[in-house]
């Protein structure tokens, strides 16, 4: 049961969920690539050095290697926790958002306060369909969320959902 399930109210029901999209694992598929290339190449460059020099050579491509795996790990991690812990959820009477495990942001908005949520998509976000959601609260609240997949679907539920709150 994940956090919008745990914070439902008594005959609100869930009509529309987002996640984030894909393209939040790009940035440690380049970590893991950069790693791996930073690796094969220092290998390459190992028998041209002088013959006193290859065993620190291939010590500083050993530690250097390890450091750059290390850091291309954690992205990943980071990547899976944030995809993982992240909810999007339009119910019959609100919008609920919850970003973050550990530094967890949350934003609850009743559909009848949300003036406009606006849809930013660069090329690409066009392209492979994500981008990131501005929502406007009354009183002159606004928040953006990155990396939606289906950021077109999620403001037509909202909108969806406000008029039948009207009706």
């Amino acid at each position: 049961m994940g956090y919008v399930e745990r914070n439902l109210e008594p005959d609100e029901e869930i009509v529309h969920r987002a996640r984030l999209h894909w393209m939040l694992f790009l940035k440690p598929l380049a970590w893991w690539a950069g790693a791996i290339a930073l690796y094969v190449i220092a290998g390459r460059l190992l028998p041209y050095l002088p013959a006193g020099a290859q065993g620190v050579g291939q010590t500083v491509r050993m530690v250097g290697g390890l450091i750059v795996f290390a850091l291309a790990f954690f992205q990943t991690v980071s990547a899976v926790l944030t995809y993982k812990s992240s909810e999007f959820a339009v119910t019959n009477r609100r919008l609920i958002v919850k970003v973050g495990l550990i530094r967890r942001e949350s934003l609850e908005t009743m559909l009848s306060r949300v003036e406009g949520l606006d849809v930013n998509q660069t090329l690409p976000g066009r392209l492979l369909n994500y981008g990131t959601i501005v929502i406007r609260g009354m009183g002159g609240h606004v928040k953006a969320f990155s990396n939606i997949s289906n950021p077109m679907e999620l403001r037509s539920a909202v909108y969806r959902e406000v008029e039948a709150g009207r009706r």
